[in-house]
């Protein structure tokens, strides 16, 4: 089938003299074709043609040196609008537009935060809304990016590849061993530029800079209350739908909050772990404390 196929084209343009080639470029194209032909055709079949093309119409310089290039050098007839560079071939200009689309930056309309791309930019976008709309399939646990969720379902499967060399405790990603590690180490590379206040991860730095600003990206969509804290805005919301999702286990009330659970639970265990450190006397919540804390320290006139 090749052999057929290159007598027919070799046929073809050198039939009524189309082109004046002698003797011995019409060998050396040939042997040049045959040599390549394999390659062409695997890749692309309608390549073959401007590429057969493209070597007789160069053969009358293939006396002059027929064992170097066939033809001289490409024009550059595809150009960037943006830049001017010029290109041979229309798939290399291709290539260099992706260095001016990395350019490209998408502003996040709440807290002006700049991204590279759309699917960023919409992925962060759900930080402000609260909205998690990827769920587990396993214990209903809500995400907003897809990633998290996937990292998530390992939680409940005994796949934990990455251990801590300090206690041998295991985590299902390496970022999660790179913070816990910190524990150990006391590492905290995240600094604030306002008070220097040094930080092991940099999603509490962030946080914590909202302290300087007075920032408030989170935005309640039913009253349009502002929070600096997506948490805060989740927490918000219960005020509105009424959902209490913490239940006491002992007398099943519920609570909004999971720290109002944990304060109400210690009616049935008697637990105060907050103690005066003047007369030793306990409490169960902080606030009840600091109330007896000022019998200590009130003067009487």
């Amino acid at each position: 089938m090749r052999k057929k196929t290159f007598t027919f084209l070799y046929d073809k343009f050198t039939q009524d003299n189309m082109y004046p080639i002698l003797s011995q470029s019409i060998r050396f194209c040939r042997l040049y074709i045959r040599k390549h032909f394999a390659v062409f055709f695997s890749v692309r079949r309608v390549l073959l043609f401007p590429f057969v093309l493209f070597v007789f119409q160069s053969a009358g310089e293939c006396t002059q040196a027929p064992s170097r290039q066939l033809s001289k050098p490409a024009e550059k007839r595809h150009t960037c609008d943006e830049c001017q560079k010029s290109f041979a071939q229309l798939r290399h200009l291709k290539m260099h537009m992706l260095t001016h689309m990395a350019k490209t930056v998408y502003v996040c309309d709440t807290c002006a935060k700049t991204f590279a791309s759309a699917s960023n930019l919409s992925q962060h976008k759900l930080t402000h809304t609260g909205e998690k709309p990827h769920s587990c399939d396993v214990c209903r646990k809500s995400f907003s990016q897809i990633s998290t969720l996937r990292r998530h379902k390992l939680t409940h499967t005994s796949v934990r590849p990455h251990v801590c060399d300090f206690c041998t405790m295991s985590f299902t990603s390496s970022s999660d061993l790179t913070k816990h590690k910190r524990k150990h180490t006391g590492e905290r590379p995240y600094t604030c530029d306002f008070c220097e206040k040094k930080f092991a991860a940099s999603r509490d730095l962030t946080i914590h800079k909202r302290t300087h600003t007075g920032e408030k990206p989170h935005t309640c969509e039913m009253c349009q209350m502002s929070f600096a804290h997506v948490g805060n805005l989740i927490t918000h919301k219960r005020t509105h739908t009424g959902e209490r999702p913490y239940v006491c286990d002992m007398c099943t009330k519920a609570f909004a909050l999971s720290s109002s659970l944990t304060i109400h639970k210690r009616i049935h265990t008697g637990e105060r772990p907050y103690s005066c450190t003047v007369c030793q006397k306990t409490f169960a919540q902080s606030s009840h404390l600091n109330t007896h804390k000022r019998i200590h320290t009130t003067v009487y006139l």
